[in-house]
């Protein structure tokens, strides 16, 4: 059988996203973003709200605001209200993304 093998952030989150969704039921999805802690998020998410997970790759949102995240889920609940929630990975280490640009490839104190 032929194996496919992506690389890259974008590779990366496509394979991610493909597992994600590999199964009939919405248990990986709600696995994964409930793990996420979310700031300034007011009440707490019952996850077990959530009927309806739908997910884009590199979504293009223009070169203003949000620009290109690498991964955007839209979350449907049981009461019809809508959540977003934009993912921008990172193949090093987190802090070192954090850091403004002029600080990246900065030496660690």
């Amino acid at each position: 059988m032929p194996v496919t093998l992506m690389w890259g952030e974008r590779g990366l989150v496509a394979t991610f996203l493909m597992d994600l969704s590999a199964v009939d039921n919405l248990d990986r999805c709600i696995g994964f973003l409930s793990r996420i802690q979310f700031v300034h998020s007011g009440p707490g998410l019952d996850w077990n709200r959530v009927r309806k997970v739908w997910a884009v790759v590199e979504p293009g949102f223009g070169n203003r605001g949000f620009g290109s995240p690498d991964a955007a889920f839209r979350l449907e609940l049981a009461d019809g209200r809508r959540i977003v929630v934009l993912l921008e990975a990172k193949l090093g280490d987190y802090q070192e993304a954090c850091w403004l640009p002029v600080m990246r490839g900065a030496q660690r104190v």
